[in-house]
């Protein structure tokens, strides 16, 4: 059984989105008002979010709910290439597939979402999202990673090394 904060969360952010689909926040509700068949409906939840391809909320079922199918949602993600969503699944959900994520923030290439990644994912492979940050020339996204990565830096080199 899911707390009713949890599911009330998904269900304020279906409202937004019900205009497009209706049926996740129908589910949402049901799930709310029938603790007997909660599973049943989240589950149908669940499918309605991956078919909707909503990367936000995605993200937000999967950090919700338990037991909630962590590489459909993740591929949501992964498909739209939202390098922001991949630095929060991989960062807050148990169970991401941390390398597929960084791909989409490697593709992105963008110091910031590097960044983001390189300092907060653990497990990431620093070294690609080292090299989008230097290239970047961005101080603030260059100070911080060589702030919190000294050691790594010291290895690898300072950006006249690229």
């Amino acid at each position: 059984m899911y707390s009713y904060s949890d599911i009330m969360n998904l269900i304020k952010y279906a409202r937004t989105v019900a205009k497009n689909d209706p049926t996740v926040y129908e589910y949402l509700v049901k799930a709310m008002d029938d603790a007997n068949r909660q599973g049943e409906y989240l589950k149908k939840a669940e499918k309605a979010i991956i078919a909707g391809k909503d990367p936000i909320f995605a993200y937000r079922f999967a950090k919700s709910i338990k037991n909630a199918n962590i590489k459909s949602l993740q591929k949501v993600i992964i498909d739209k290439k939202d390098a922001f969503y991949a630095c929060l699944f991989a960062r807050d959900i148990e169970g991401a597939d941390v390398h597929a994520l960084e791909e989409v923030v490697i593709e992105k290439n963008d110091a910031k979402y590097a960044n983001l990644f390189a300092n907060e994912i653990p497990g990431a492979d620093i070294e690609p999202l080292y090299k989008i940050i230097m290239n970047s020339k961005d101080e603030r996204y260059i100070n911080d990673f060589m702030r919190k990565h000294p050691d790594f830096v010291e290895e690898h080199g300072s950006e006249s090394d690229l």
